[in-house]
Parts: C-alpha cells; sequence; structure tokens
C-alpha cells in the first residue's frame, strides 16, 4: 500500500479509479484507517496521506465508505440554515440527529460545493475527541432533492452563541478550555481547522464544548503528494475571524490562522461580543487589532481581565 501511495503514477491511476472500481477501494482505504492494528503499527505520515488519497478519491468519484451509509431515517424536517448549509432534524433508533445538506446556487458552484461536501465527510469521520463534535455517516435526502447530508447528533443547546445568549450567568472558562482542548486535537492530528468561529462551537447535554464543521478544514503535508486546498476566503471563510494574512488571494489556512481565530472566540465567549457571520463583510473582529488605537474600552476591562485569568494551559495548542 505505501508504495501506491508515495508513487505517482501509481496514485494516479488509483485516483481515476471510478463508479464500481472506486467504491472497494474507497472501503478498503477507509477500512485501513479505522483498523486498530494499523492505528498501532502504521508510520504517522503513511496514515495522514491514505487519509488525503481517500478524500481526493471520494471527491473525485463523488462514493463514501459504504460503512457510512445510513437508512431508516425518521421524522425530518427543516431546522435552519448554516452559511452554505440547510440544516434538518430527523430521528434514528430513538436518537435525534442534525442532517446538514448542502445547499447549491448555481451551476457553476455544485461541483465544487459537492467536493467539499465530500471531503469534509471523510475528514470528520476520523476524528473522535471528547471536543469534537462526532460524525455518525452520510444519507441521501429526498427532501432536498437527493442530495447527500451528514449526520451527527443533534445538540439540542445549540451552538456556544447561542447557548450564551440564553444561559449568560454560566461560567465561561470550562467553555474555552474545550476549545482549546479540541483545536490542540486537531493539530496534532495535522488538520487545519480553517473556519473556527462561535457558531461553529456546539454545546452538548454536558455543556461541553465541541468543535463543528469542518468544510474549510485541510490536512497539512510537506507536499509529497502535491496536495493543495482550492478553497479561498470568498467561498466560506468568515472574514471577521480570519487572520490578516488570508486576505490575501492565495492564501491558505493554517495553525497560525486557526490560533488567531480561536483568540477571536475567546474574545466572543469572554466578553459576549457575537458579530453576525451572514453580515460580515469586514474585518468586525480582526481589524480593530491592526488600526493605531489599541485602547480597551472601559466597558471591556472587567470581561477582559477575567479572560487574561485563563490558565496557560488553555493556549498550549498555539506553542510547536
Amino acid at each position: 500500500m505505501s508504495e501506491i501511495i508515495f508513487t505517482k503514477d501509481k496514485r494516479r491511476r488509483l485516483l481515476e479509479s471510478r463508479d464500481s472500481h472506486a467504491q472497494p477501494i474507497i472501503d478498503y482505504l477507509n477500512a485501513l484507517l479505522l483498523h486498530q492494528n494499523f492505528l498501532e503499527l502504521a508510520v504517522p505520515e503513511l496514515r495522514k496521506h491514505i487519509l488525503i488519497v481517500l478524500q481526493k478519491l471520494c471527491e473525485k468519484s463523488m462514493l463514501y465508505p459504504t460503512c457510512y451509509t445510513l437508512d431508516g431515517i425518521e421524522d425530518i424536517s427543516p431546522k435552519g440554515a448554516g452559511g452554505f448549509c440547510d440544516i434538518y432534524q430527523g430521528r434514528y433508533q430513538g436518537q435525534n440527529l442534525c442532517l446538514k445538506v448542502v445547499r447549491l446556487y448555481e451551476k457553476q458552484d455544485q461541483h465544487e460545493m459537492l467536493k467539499a461536501h465530500s471531503r469534509e465527510a471523510i475528514l470528520w469521520s476520523q476524528l473522535e475527541h471528547p471536543n469534537i463534535a462526532p460524525f455518525y455517516g452520510v444519507f441521501c435526502l429526498k427532501e432536498a432533492h437527493g442530495r447527500i447530508c451528514l449526520l451527527s447528533p443533534l445538540m439540542e443547546n445549540g451552538n456556544i452563541v447561542e447557548y450564551l445568549k440564553k444561559e449568560s450567568q454560566v461560567p465561561r472558562r470550562p467553555f474555552l478550555h474545550d476549545i482549546a482542548s479540541g483545536l490542540e486535537y486537531l493539530h496534532k492530528e495535522n488538520i487545519v481547522h480553517g473556519d473556527l468561529k462561535g457558531i461553529n462551537v456546539l454545546v452538548d447535554q454536558f455543556s461541553n464544548a465541541r468543535l463543528t464543521d469542518f468544510g474549510l478544514s485541510k490536512i497539512t503535508t510537506d507536499g509529497t503528494l502535491g496536495f493543495t486546498n482550492t478553497t479561498k476566503l470568498a467561498s466560506g471563510r468568515t472574514a471577521g475571524w480570519a487572520s490578516p494574512e488570508l486576505l490575501e488571494d492565495d492564501a491558505r489556512p493554517t495553525r497560525e490562522s486557526d490560533i488567531w481565530a480561536f483568540g477571536c472566540v475567546c474574545y466572543e465567549v469572554s466578553l459576549c461580543h457575537f458579530s453576525d457571520p451572514q453580515n460580515d463583510s469586514t474585518h468586525q473582529l480582526s481589524f480593530p487589532c491592526l488600526g493605531s488605537d489599541r485602547t480597551i474600552p472601559i466597558s471591556g476591562m472587567f470581561g477582559l481581565s477575567n479572560c487574561c485569568e485563563i490558565d496557560e494551559g488553555i493556549f498550549a495548542c498555539s506553542i510547536g
């Protein structure tokens, strides 16, 4: 397998597989990544590149690992909308589920959006951490013209912005620790989130914060596979949480830009300063840091001083 993955011509032929030829390859690569012995024995670099190849093959063939396909979702109804997705809720074997489906605007955007949806499904399926929202599988949603949706448990508390607007007196430090813990896990797995902001942090029934929305996430590499992520700011990343370097036309998210976004989320959560991503045409959170006036407003002093008392360990994920 390593010979195929790291040999350009063999890898190219593998990625040209389609339909009935591609499905068993996809299932095999996915099974490798989930197999405990492989996880324990494989060189981390090999595992990372198998995941990249699996992502590429799935997005090119528009297929998913068979084991992630679920049927029998009941009581499906619209729940809301995200930046580029419509959200439904449903039930499966007695559990409430969240169904995320790509909203398609123009024909020329459809292919790229569906490819991004495929990348997100494969990447998300490999993540397992107490501060990452679980991935349950994929489902063909008839109510959305047969489009594939991504399944996860429905978090009744909603995202952290919604939750803190209702529960304004709850302690904030545990949430910041949870968010940092989830981000640290991603970075250790060589994954950049790419779109960290308050509405992409869910609050579960035990009041734990869980990161979600990996549509702009990417696997960091040394270029061995020539892997690139062509998603740009205009394709969905929210300007108000993006670091200054991401304003460049050819910019790509990095660990460092994730840490910038984490700082913006700390500001959101600690001071209850929530911006509307749907109306985010400027750097609402980051531009003030770039100007000449860096005076801290008196109204924010108390909240900021509390924020500065956060354990240093929360920011450990920004080191190294």
